[in-house]
């Protein structure tokens, strides 16, 4: 199953409720990237660590 970028949101804001903020950013980054294009897989997979 892929997460859509309403999913995902509701993920980072969870995440961020929670106090988690580096799970909040790699979700973030995910977004950014489905956004930009990048297929729900592709999104998953990207190594976001750098950026």
């Amino acid at each position: 199953m892929t997460d859509t970028i309403e999913d995902l949101q509701r993920r980072m804001d969870a995440a961020a409720s929670a106090l988690d903020f580096e799970e909040a950013r790699r979700i973030r980054d995910r977004i950014n990237l489905m956004r930009g294009g990048a297929s729900a897989g592709d999104a998953a997979q990207a190594d976001t660590s750098g950026l």
